[in-house]
């Protein structure tokens, strides 16, 4: 049985296991403690999920939480909240920064899963972020979604040409972000 992965990308995966040995079956519910699991980089979140159902071994109480981390990336505080209350209803942990240029620190320290990005920000504007995002290796591989005013079909071509994975369009239903994060998540 595995106990230990190594450590190089932070996703938050807490597991129930219980305190006894899987063959033990008279273990009481307050006896189940929790055990953080950490990912290699290169696997994914559902292929951990599946390493942790089987480090489980199939125990019928345990199960697994999955939390997933979204970076939110807009310059109005009126839409960040708007975004972050959406997300967390949904089950989703949300870290937010206005400032575009930031971006890529953001992403070093707190290793999201996704981005959501808006478009129109000053001094750097989303799709100069998204381009730079996909161009950089480390950053590359992480789904973003432009999350904009910008309808016409143009911008969303124009999205598309500079990496977006995907494009909410404003004003959005919960509905239509989390179906949007969750086909990148």
């Amino acid at each position: 049985m595995r106990k230990n992965l190594k450590l190089r990308r932070k996703a938050r995966l807490i597991a129930w296991r219980p305190a006894y040995e899987p063959h033990d079956l008279s273990c009481k519910p307050h006896e189940i403690q929790p055990v953080a699991i950490q990912t290699q980089r290169r696997n994914t979140v559902r292929q951990v999920a599946r390493e942790l159902q089987f480090f489980l071994g199939g125990f019928e109480r345990g199960g697994v939480e999955v939390v997933m981390k979204v970076l939110v990336v807009d310059d109005s505080q009126a839409e960040i909240r708007l975004l972050q209350s959406v997300l967390q209803q949904a089950g989703f942990h949300s870290v937010a920064i206005s400032d575009p240029t930031k971006v890529e620190e953001k992403i070093d320290e707190e290793r999201p899963n996704v981005i959501l990005l808006d478009v129109v920000m000053p001094q750097r504007n989303g799709f100069q972020v998204c381009r730079d995002l996909k161009n950089q290796e480390l950053y590359s591989k992480i789904p973003v979604i432009l999350v904009t005013s910008k309808t016409a079909p143009s911008d969303r071509y124009w999205g598309e040409q500079q990496g977006a994975n995907g494009y909410v369009a404003k004003p959005f239903t919960a509905d239509e972000l989390i179906d949007a994060v969750k086909r990148f998540a």
